[in-house]
């Protein structure tokens, strides 16, 4: 709601047990991706949908980077 999504999202099974809700047509070009997995526990997943989930969340931010990146120094 905090950036004025749909109300309702997408839905796609990414894998067994995994399933994604996209919310598109927010403001100012947010986006949010909820992954649900059934049965995961309290434990980080190797895979979202196939992909390593390290890799899934780096695209996720990239896809929605806003001005100039930060540099560590």
């Amino acid at each position: 709601r905090l950036d004025h999504c749909q109300l309702r999202p997408s839905e796609t099974k990414v894998a067994a047990h995994q399933t994604l809700f996209t919310y598109r047509r927010c403001a100012r070009g947010a986006g949010v991706e909820l992954y649900r997995l059934q049965g995961g526990g309290h434990s980080y997943p190797a895979t979202l949908g196939g992909h390593a989930t390290d890799a899934v969340i780096y695209r996720y931010f990239m896809s929605h980077v806003r001005g100039r990146v930060a540099r560590g120094g």
